[in-house]
């Protein structure tokens, strides 16, 4: 057995997504000796995995058009006040901060036109999503290798990497935008020196982007990053958390840190024990899309040494689609996939039961609603027509205009893919009652006609005429009829991004006992924490936007 290994710090980062790599870089710019530890073999957590959207009211490039007292106003709106109002004045007053040093560091973000998610309520407004500027592999040298890869959602074909641009050109649809993807199709399978490294894309886009570039300003920096370090436990002395414990393929790691110990390890949405204990209501891991081993080792260390927890059974919500395949991982449905104009979801039952519009963790709150009956293991229906598949990419598959039918493995059918002549008929294969469906199908048809959605309202707000509109559908650009033979059908479930609740910390980041005094020398953030936001995701990037900002909280107020 080889002998312990003793590593001496300053400030101990466990978790290597953006919050965490932001706030060891602010600790070391502050003077301090920081190194950070990650779980696995790769670095990015699940930061790498997302959009890389950053959700930061009133920051750099919105030239004077949003304040805090607006932000603040929309904040506890959208929460019915149900949030500690410190932790958001915090969040306020420091993210536009963040996003400032973001680019003193040599980080790129550039400004994004997404709507807040709640577009109908005071305070809410467009352009508070930041997105980073995409990066070349190869000048990222043996670091693209070490990141884990992106999710198949940022990927067409699940080879070409998209960036926000590109993801807005499949949305919106504007002239020339097939053209658009055939020439990225084309830059990437004549990039030949590239393809015979590796059959990823040399482009770095969406939140593998983002932390790429923290990444390489760790290194100009010499901040050590280890990888394959799973944490045990923290280690306490004269009344502080001192450090923590590692597990290293069998090889213990001890890391002494003077000032402290920031946890920014993720949540805990892959240890099904947590969840049954946890959930408000029964949850799967199974429909989780987030990395697989976010299993709560930060939360469980740090209950260990006297930490509270805070909203811990509340999760990130999205729908999701579980593919008949052991090999590919639970895609979630992205949002221009239910939100898209001439689709519907149906319950078991074949009853619309939510605005298709809404964001995804809107939907999955409004499905799991205290006293609904629904849990996140029931499966849903996504009905949709012929238009509608030719157009949108559904899941891991291309519209039907870049890739027909027939490039869909022949065990998918039928068992995640539907198709029938008629509505009656897609009734009948996937056990929906057939009466109650055409009914749904023909008020979403006469919604259409009139631009109208008595039962839910869709396409009434600024969100869902922005974000699910097609610019030639009238008289409301959300609601466009499904009545194009052959029609189709896709199982989704319930799953998440993450979990929203977690260890209990102030508008420093600190670490709260039940009594609300705090660890000392012990801070959390991201997914590791409750969310400021309480029960509600405010806009694209919010998670990254909270994670990054209480990461420089926290790391600030660490050295201070």
């Amino acid at each position: 057995m080889e002998p312990k290994r003793t590593i001496d710090c300053d400030v101990l980062v466990v978790g290597s997504g953006a919050g965490g790599m932001l706030a060891a870089i602010r600790a070391h710019d502050l003077g301090q000796r920081s190194v950070v530890l990650e779980k696995t073999h790769y670095f990015g957590g699940t930061s790498a995995l997302s959009g890389g959207q950053i959700w930061v009211p009133n920051h750099q490039f919105m030239s004077g058009e949003d304040s805090v007292a607006k932000a603040r106003k929309y904040l506890i709106a959208i929460t019915n006040g149900n949030v500690r109002e410190d932790r958001i004045d915090a969040f306020l007053a420091e993210a536009p901060n963040m996003t400032r040093y973001l680019e003193q560091i040599g980080v790129g973000i550039i400004g994004d036109t997404f709507p807040d998610y709640f577009m109908e309520v005071d305070g809410s407004m467009f352009g508070r999503s930041l997105a980073p500027t995409m990066l070349d592999g190869k000048a990222l040298g043996p670091i693209f290798f070490e990141m884990r890869e992106p999710s198949h959602l940022w990927k067409a074909g699940h080879r070409v990497a998209l960036d926000w641009p590109d993801m807005h050109k499949l949305i919106e649809k504007p002239s020339g935008w097939q053209f658009s993807i055939f020439k990225m199709f084309a830059r990437y399978w004549t990039d030949i020196s590239w393809r015979r490294i590796t059959r990823r894309d040399r482009r770095v886009t969406m939140g593998a982007a983002l932390v790429c570039a923290l990444r390489i300003a760790m290194e100009k920096r010499g901040i050590p990053l280890m990888l394959n370090m799973r944490m045990t436990d923290l280690a306490e002395s004269g009344g502080r958390v001192s450090g923590a414990t590692f597990d290293n393929d069998g090889r213990e790691i001890s890391v002494r840190a003077a000032k402290g110990v920031i946890i920014a390890a993720g949540g805990f949405e892959h240890n099904q024990s947590l969840r049954d204990t946890h959930a408000l209501r029964p949850t799967s891991a199974g429909h989780s899309i987030a990395p697989g081993v976010n299993t709560g080792d930060g939360l469980l260390a740090a209950q260990d040494v006297g930490a509270s927890t805070e909203m811990i059974g509340h999760f990130w919500w999205t729908p999701v689609v579980v593919l008949p395949d052991p090999h590919v991982p639970n895609s979630m449905v992205p949002g221009p996939l239910f939100r898209s104009p001439g689709c519907i979801l149906v319950d078991s039952d074949g009853e619309r039961f939510v605005n298709e519009s809404w964001s995804y963790d809107r939907i999955g709150n409004k499905v799991l609603a205290e006293g609904s009956g629904r849990r996140s293991s029931d499966p849903y229906w996504l009905i949709f027509d012929s238009r509608y598949r030719a157009n949108y990419p559904i899941g891991n598959l291309v519209p039907s205009s870049m890739a027909s039918d027939k490039a869909i493995p022949r065990e998918w059918w039928n068992r995640f893919i539907y198709k029938a002549g008629t509505v009656s008929e897609l009734a009948s294969l996937t056990g929906l009652p057939s009466e109650k469906l055409n009914s749904v199908v023909a008020h979403m048809n006469d919604a259409a006609k009139t631009g109208k959605d008595s039962q839910f309202g869709r396409g009434d707000s600024l969100f869902d005429q922005t974000m699910s509109g097609e610019r030639s559908a009238s008289p409301n650009p959300s609601l466009v009829p499904i009545d194009k033979p052959p029609f189709y059908a896709i199982r989704a479930y319930i799953g998440d991004i993450g979990s929203k609740g977690g260890i209990r910390v102030n508008a420093n980041a600190q670490v709260e006992r039940a009594d609300g005094t705090s660890v000392p020398g012990l801070y959390a953030i991201g997914n590791s924490s409750a969310s400021p936001f309480g029960d509600s995701y405010p806009g694209a990037g919010a998670t990254l936007g909270a994670a990054m900002t209480f990461g420089y909280i926290a790391a600030g107020h660490l050295v201070a």
